[in-house]
């Protein structure tokens, strides 16, 4: 479980630093509607967000994917 936990933190950093980091990754730069990118990389620094402080608390990859669907449902 600890394994799993601490692949959630390092996920969850390789997410954030998709956004916040030099090196932009095409899949969310090339995003040409300034406001959806905008949403998408909101929701990505919230869901690494919770990811890094709350994956103590994630016990299962369904978990997860219940996250990953509570993100996406922001719209």
């Amino acid at each position: 479980l600890d394994l799993f936990q601490d692949t959630l933190g390092f996920a969850a950093c390789k997410m954030m630093r998709r956004i916040l980091g030099l090196a932009k990754v095409a899949d969310i730069a090339d995003i040409r509607d300034l406001k959806e990118r905008a949403r998408i990389e909101n929701m990505t620094l919230q869901m690494g967000k919770k990811l890094v402080t709350e994956r103590k608390k994630i016990n299962s990859i369904e978990e997860v994917i219940d996250l990953a669907k509570s993100f996406s449902e922001l719209r």
